[in-house]
C-alpha cells in the first residue's frame, strides 16, 4: 500500500528531531494503522451530506438538512475534548498551568500534533490552544485518556457520557481526536447542541475559539479557518475533515445581539464547506429572531428562514405544532450541569427522534428527512417541561400566581371561536397552561399600548395525540405590515413572538 502524508505543519515535527529519531518505528506503525484504517473507512461508508443553522437565543432552527441522519464527526470531536477541559477548569480539577502527560496512543497519532514523546508533558492552556488553533491530535488523545483515566472508565466513554448528558442522543465517541473510527459518528443536530453548550456554559473561554494563532514553545502557529477571519461576527467554533467525514464545519456568528449557530458535515472540499455555510449564515442573519425568550415557537423549519416567511404567506404551518428543532437552554441556571439536564430532558420530551439508519453508509445518499411533519410528538412529561422553560426571566409558578390574582383582568381574553380574526395575527407563546397564556397576552397588549388598542387578544387550543398546547395570539390587524410592526414592538421589549396567517 502506498499512501502520501502531508504534513502542513512541519514545524511540528521538526521541533522534535529525537523524537522521530527514538520513536520512528513505532510512529510509522500508527501511521500506517492509520492509513488503512481510513481507507477501509472510506469503502464502507461515505460522507453524506447535512447542515443545520440555529438561533441561539430562541433555539429556533432556521434550516436544516439530513440534521439527525448521522456521520463521521472528525475533528470536531475536539470540541467535546474542549467541553471536558473548560468543565474541569470551572471546577477547579486542572489549572491552566496543570501539565498533562504525552499518552501512549497519543504518542502514535499522526500530525497535527505537538510531537511530543510518551511521557512528556505540555501545560492545559497549551492543550487548549494547540486543538483550537492547529487541531493537534495528540493534545486531544492526550486530554481524553486523562479524563477517562480519572474518572476510571475509558476515554471515549466519558466523552460519550457528556455528550448524551447535554442531549446529544445520537452521538458516541470512540477517541478524543477525531481520527477515523467506524463506530465514531454524530449528527448535525448533535453538533449544533454541543456547539450551543460551549457557548452557555464556558462564557469566559468562548473567545478562545477566535484564535488565529498561538506560540508553542517559540514557534508561531496559525489556523486554517479561512471563514471566520473573512466573514462579519464569525467568532468560533472548529473544523474537521476525514476522507470518510467529509469536510466538516461549526461556526457561531453574532450580528446586531443575534447569535447563530450552524453546522455543516460532509462537505465535497474545504471551499464547498465555507460556502455552504456562508450562505447559511447570510439567510438566517436576514431573518432570525431578536427573541430571548422561548415563548413563540418557531416557523417550519424544513426550509430556511426566507423560505419559511414565504410559505407564511400562503397560511405556512403553525410552529407551535410542527417545531423541528432544539429547545433553547434556560440561561438562568447557574449550574451547567442543571441546565443541560433541563435542556436534553426538553428536547426528549418535545421530539420524537428519527429512526437512525443502521449503517451510516446506507444513510448518507438517502433523501432529506421530513421531521416532526404535522404532528407533536407526544410525551408524558412535555407539560412539566414547558413549565419549567416559560417564561424565561420568571418560573411558571409565578406566572401562574399573577394570573390568579389578576383573574378578572384574564378572564377577558376570549378563545378563537369567539372573536372575528383577521388575515394577519401574532402569535406570542404557545403553552400548556390558559393561565399563562391569559397573563403573557395581557402582557404583550400593555407593551403595545394605545397605538394597538383595536387588537384583540385570544387563546386556542390545538392537540397532536396525546399533547394540548394553547395559543395565545394577537388578532385584528388591518395588514400584514401591521402585525409585523406590533411584533417589531414586542421584540424590542424582548417578548417573544411571530406574525402568522389566521389559517395556519
Amino acid at each position: 500500500m502506498v499512501f502520501a502524508l502531508s504534513v502542513q505543519h512541519p514545524a511540528l515535527l521538526l521541533c522534535f528531531p529525537h523524537t522521530l529519531i527514538t520513536n520512528s518505528a513505532k510512529i510509522l506503525g500508527a501511521v500506517l494503522a492509520m492509513a488503512l484504517a481510513l481507507s477501509v473507512g472510506a469503502t464502507t461508508a461515505s460522507a453524506g451530506e447535512a447542515r443545520l443553522l440555529m438561533d441561539l437565543q430562541s433555539g429556533q432552527v432556521l434550516e436544516a438538512e439530513n440534521a439527525d441522519v448521522q456521520n463521521y464527526p472528525a475533528s470536531l470531536t475536539k470540541m467535546m475534548t474542549l467541553y471536558l477541559t473548560f468543565e474541569a477548569l470551572k471546577k477547579g480539577e486542572l489549572a491552566w498551568d496543570s501539565r498533562v502527560p504525552i499518552s501512549k496512543l497519543a504518542a502514535l497519532t499522526p500530525p497535527y500534533k505537538f510531537a511530543l514523546p510518551e511521557g512528556a508533558t505540555f501545560t492545559v492552556r497549551e492543550a487548549v490552544e494547540g486543538m483550537i488553533v492547529i487541531s493537534a491530535n495528540d493534545a486531544a488523545q492526550s486530554m481524553c485518556d486523562y479524563f477517562g483515566t480519572k474518572r476510571g472508565s475509558g476515554c471515549g466513554a466519558v466523552m460519550t457520557k457528556k455528550a448524551h448528558a447535554l442531549g446529544m442522543s445520537r452521538t458516541t465517541f470512540i477517541n478524543g481526536s477525531g481520527l477515523h473510527d467506524p463506530r465514531q459518528f454524530t449528527t448535525a443536530r448533535d453538533m449544533a447542541t454541543l456547539g450551543m453548550a460551549l457557548i452557555r456554559d464556558f462564557p469566559d473561554q468562548y473567545h478562545l475559539f477566535s484564535l488565529r494563532a498561538f506560540t508553542f514553545r517559540n514557534m508561531k502557529l496559525r489556523g486554517h479557518n479561512s471563514l471566520m477571519y473573512r466573514y462579519e461576527g464569525m467568532d468560533g467554533l472548529k473544523t474537521g475533515f476525514t476522507d470518510p467525514s467529509g469536510y466538516n464545519l461549526v461556526s457561531s456568528a453574532k450580528r446586531d445581539g443575534r447569535r447563530l449557530v450552524g453546522v455543516v458535515l460532509g462537505a465535497k472540499n474545504g471551499a464547498d464547506r465555507a460556502s455552504k455555510m456562508e450562505a447559511m449564515m447570510d439567510a438566517g442573519f436576514a431573518g432570525a429572531s431578536r427573541s430571548k425568550a422561548l415563548m413563540a415557537l418557531a416557523p417550519d423549519n424544513k426550509q430556511t428562514l426566507q423560505a419559511a416567511n414565504r410559505a407564511a404567506e400562503n397560511g405556512g404551518k403553525d410552529a407551535a405544532a410542527i417545531l423541528s428543532g432544539s429547545i433553547a437552554s434556560p440561561s438562568g441556571s447557574a449550574d451547567p450541569a442543571q441546565s443541560a439536564s433541563l435542556w436534553a430532558t426538553t428536547k426528549s420530551a418535545l421530539f420524537r427522534p428519527l429512526k437512525a439508519p443502521e449503517d451510516p453508509a446506507q444513510g448518507t445518499n438517502a433523501s432529506p428527512p421530513e421531521p416532526f411533519q404535522d404532528d407533536l410528538a407526544g410525551s408524558a412529561h412535555v407539560a412539566k417541561t414547558l413549565s419549567k422553560l416559560l417564561p424565561r426571566a420568571k418560573p411558571l409558578s409565578a406566572v401562574a400566581k399573577k394570573a390568579a390574582t389578576a383573574a378578572p383582568r384574564a378572564s377577558r381574553i376570549k378563545t378563537a371561536n369567539a372573536v372575528s380574526r383577521s388575515a394577519w395575527e401574532v402569535q406570542v407563546a404557545a403553552v400548556d397552561r390558559p393561565e399563562a397564556a391569559s397573563t403573557l397576552l395581557s402582557q404583550a397588549k400593555d407593551v403595545l399600548g394605545a397605538k394597538f388598542a383595536q387588537i384583540m387578544p385570544f387563546t386556542q387550543t390545538i392537540s397532536r395525540g396525546s399533547m394540548t398546547l394553547i395559543r395565545a395570539r394577537l388578532t385584528g390587524f388591518d395588514t400584514k405590515a401591521s402585525a409585523e410592526a406590533a411584533c417589531k414592538l414586542l421584540q424590542a421589549k424582548e417578548k417573544s413572538c411571530f406574525v402568522v396567517g389566521s389559517k395556519a
